[in-house]
């Protein structure tokens, strides 16, 4: 039930039209509260839980409506209040005797009720705040993110799970296995002649770049070869090739030509 404003001649919330107007308690401060009985007129009266002063009593500058509060960077934030609050100094001055009342609509307090609270917009500010410049000297571009089919990812020795298999005639035979030149040498631990050939051939169809071998490989890498082979990179160590090896390879290539041109004779009509 909502209490009854204790001034003469008051009828707030004694009709439906006046239960929203709000109501203040008297102050607990003895000597506050002498005064505001002295200014209604009832120095003699016995105040109770329920008693109360009516917003219509106070100007409105001693009301507080609404709480302030300064952001960082100086603006003010204003927020209505859901309960209405006095002034430390506030003490009832208005309609305290038979004079007529204001309408009650004038001073109704805003209800307790969230959705009649209006939400904090989160926006951007609009005064000047400090801004920390980071200069470098770093000229490093980012490189574009490439579209398209992709090369996937390789295991570190992936080759040596071919060991074992061996290629076949039409027969069923097993070819015998290829010389490589001393020039070859396999890079990394247990790797055989036929992972290094494998190793080689698949870079020489795969790979779209020179092929080098492992050039960091170094002495003692055999305890932890992860760390220094190059996964991009037939598992040979690093080849070098003289003049003498480009003219042992052309006199290769001249003598099986001639040995093709002769057969192609033979068979020619």
């Amino acid at each position: 039930m909502p209490s009854h404003c204790c001034v003469p001649k008051c009828t707030t919330n004694y009709s439906r039209s006046d239960l929203n107007v709000s109501v203040f308690t008297l102050p607990r401060d003895p000597g506050r509260r002498r005064q505001w009985l002295k200014a209604i007129g009832r120095q003699e009266y016995s105040v109770g839980k329920s008693s109360v002063v009516c917003i219509r009593h106070f100007e409105e500058g001693s009301v507080v409506r609404e709480d302030r509060a300064t952001r960082i960077d100086g603006s003010v934030l204003t927020v209505p209040r859901a309960r209405l609050k006095l002034c430390p100094t506030a003490c009832p001055t208005l309609h305290l005797g038979a004079s007529p009342l204001a309408p009650a609509q004038e001073y109704r307090g805003v209800r307790n009720d969230a959705s009649l609270v209006p939400p904090i917009r989160q926006t951007a500010s609009i005064f000047k705040q400090p801004v920390t410049v980071y200069r470098t000297q770093e000229g490093k571009v980012k490189a574009d993110f490439k579209h398209g089919p992709q090369e996937k990812p390789k295991q570190l020795f992936w080759e040596k799970r071919l060991e074992g298999l061996r290629a076949s005639d039409a027969q069923g035979n097993p070819l015998e296995p290829m010389e490589l030149p001393r020039s070859l040498r396999p890079a990394g631990p247990g790797v055989t002649d036929e992972t290094l050939l494998q190793s080689v051939a698949t870079a020489l169809h795969v790979l779209g770049q020179p092929i080098t071998g492992q050039t960091n490989m170094k002495p003692g890498s055999d305890k932890n070869p992860a760390v220094f082979i190059n996964p991009d990179q037939p598992l040979i160590q690093a080849v070098s090739i003289s003049d003498e090896d480009i003219k042992r390879q052309e006199e290769r290539v001249n003598m099986a030509r001639k040995k093709l041109q002769d057969a192609m004779k033979e068979y020619d009509p």
